[in-house]
């Protein structure tokens, strides 16, 4: 009867290493998809020119990022620039259709939202940065499986990625935020230079679509300066 325990706890000891495995087997085959590491890491600074619909409108911007996690997103709407940043302490927004006609520091979650946000792919060295990744149980979009894994960031933040069983490519990202629960459904994935990206991006609320972007132009290791992304009052 002892060993016949002792089996079985080296059997559920067993099962507890083959998950944490696969799951870093899901991460690592998914960063090789989509270029590997060391490509991805060369990367210093993107920019995103890209087409936005939302709630019946067809808008078009810009996306700039760098490895400092600093960003800035530029929108043209009816002859008014709106623009949302984060100058890697600050997270600011300027929005004329919403009234916010000069530069205005955002605040609590809002500004925690932005500053949260990663430059770099969270399954590229995601240990080393304090992320720890499970497998979960497949889940079913459509008539199609997806291998599922969750992420638990820094401070308990939960974060399920849904990636193709075929092309180990992320199909889905699902989180909680200021916005509720979304999932982000990404497609059109293409190459540019050495890196595969998705080009269009789907979020979804309850099953309906907030918004879709379509990236039009890819850019890597543009020339950016401090002042792109800085708070002006400072």
């Amino acid at each position: 009867m002892r060993k016949t325990i002792s089996i079985m706890i080296l059997a559920v000891m067993a099962m507890g290493t083959l998950s944490a495995q696969t799951a870093d087997e899901v991460a690592k085959k998914y960063v090789a998809a989509i270029g590997g590491a060391k490509k991805w890491k060369a990367i210093k600074t993107r920019k995103m020119t890209f087409n936005l619909q939302t709630q019946g409108m067809t808008l078009t911007g810009t996306v700039v990022g760098d490895s400092d996690n600093r960003e800035r997103t530029d929108i043209a709407f009816n002859g008014m620039s709106i623009v949302q940043a984060y100058d890697g302490t600050t997270a600011w927004v300027l929005s004329p259709p919403q009234g916010i006609t000069t530069p205005t520091k955002l605040t609590g979650a809002q500004a925690d939202e932005q500053a949260n946000k990663e430059f770099l792919d969270e399954m590229i060295d995601y240990k080393s940065r304090g992320f720890v990744i499970s497998l979960e149980a497949d889940e079913t979009v459509g008539d199609k499986a997806y291998t599922k894994i969750k992420m638990v960031k820094e401070g308990g933040k939960e974060e399920f990625y849904l990636f193709d069983k075929e092309t180990n490519l992320l199909m889905v990202k699902r989180e909680t935020g200021l916005q509720g629960t979304v999932d982000t459904h990404y497609s059109d994935y293409s190459e540019v230079e050495g890196v595969v990206t998705a080009m269009t991006f789907e979020v979804k609320s309850g099953g309906f679509t907030v918004q879709k972007v379509e990236v039009t132009k890819m850019e890597i290791n543009v020339p950016v300066t401090d002042d792109l992304f800085v708070f002006p009052g400072n």
